[in-house]
């Protein structure tokens, strides 16, 4: 189970975090030696003189292409910095469930069918949720021949109720502290907009930790130089830097969200949307969600004239 990877990787995790604010200090330092010559006060401000951006880039130039799941891990603990789990977590619509108002029979084969290792127990709709139900802890019903709904409201967990703009990294300070895997995210007016767990914290950093030997559809695929096939899933912030593109952080964070937001309407098949740096074209829409779509790379402004 993803389980027993996540809590062991997250220790390596959290040693990474503590190990980055001295590597920054020690660069400051550096370039406080290089300025000292040409009479730069590097000390008479307070902002650190590598911006995460400029250790990015250098973590982009120094590292080998042979090496680039290390380069990916290190950017992405990087972006630990500013990152939220409202972009890592799982949409609402998308949450597994199970209604303690359906039948028993209903409730039994969602439990059975089921390749989650937790369910959100609600009542009516998900915002009345009662707690989580965590499968492993339905082999003692069994055991005692106690596999019934009321048995099911004994052994429900809490739920942990996470602010949507909380920082990944603090988030991930806190199921440390808390002994908690996963948690409801909510927004200002306490509806939940979806639910994220340490494994998709730990994901985030440093990639697919499931030990399941279904492989996940590639977020990108290349087409051409300048043509790419993209699930409207993706984060922004991952199709930037695989991209190179600049598109926006402080609103949506899928290119699905941008998308609609961009409109102001849900798109058709075949919608062509003019985002910085690109042309996006929507190939797949349903439930309210861009599915697929295909992006052109627009050359520089430069290349232009």
């Amino acid at each position: 189970m993803p389980e027993r990877i996540a809590m062991p990787a997250s220790r390596v995790l959290l040693f990474l975090v503590a190990v980055l604010y001295p590597l920054v200090w020690v660069l400051n330092r550096l370039i406080a030696l290089l300025f000292k010559p040409f009479g730069i006060d590097s000390q008479s401000s307070n902002k650190d003189l590598l911006t995460n951006e400029e250790l990015k880039t250098i973590v982009m130039t120094a590292v080998p292409p042979s090496a680039s799941g290390d380069q990916d891990m290190l950017i992405n603990v990087l972006e630990l910095e500013d990152a939220t789990v409202d972009e890592v977590m799982v949409p609402r619509q998308e949450i597994v469930g199970i209604d303690l108002n359906d039948s028993w029979e209903d409730i039994s084969a969602q439990i059975h069918q089921t390749r989650h290792s937790r369910l959100v127990v609600y009542r009516d709709h998900l915002d009345q949720v009662e707690g989580i139900l965590h499968l492993c802890d339905i082999i003692s019903l069994y055991r005692d021949e106690r596999f019934n709904v009321q048995a099911i409201t004994e052994i429900m967990r809490p739920c942990v109720f996470i602010p949507e703009h909380t920082l990944l990294r603090q988030q991930l300070l806190l199921f440390r502290q808390q002994k908690q895997r996963a948690g409801l995210v909510v927004d200002e007016y306490g509806d939940i907009q979806g639910m994220v767990t340490l494994e998709d914290i730990l994901t985030h950093i440093v990639g697919d930790i499931s030990e399941t030997e279904e492989e996940a559809l590639p977020e990108i695929v290349a087409l051409s130089e300048q043509r790419y096939d993209v699930q409207g899933g993706i984060s922004l912030r991952v199709l930037n830097r695989e991209l190179g593109l600049r598109l926006p952080l402080d609103g949506p964070n899928t290119l699905s969200g941008l998308i609609i937001e961009t409109l102001g309407n849900f798109p058709k098949v075949g919608t062509e949307v003019a985002l910085e740096g690109c042309i996006v074209r929507v190939k797949a829409f349903a439930n309210g969600i861009v599915e697929q779509s295909e992006i052109e790379l627009l050359p520089p402004e430069d290349e232009d004239n």
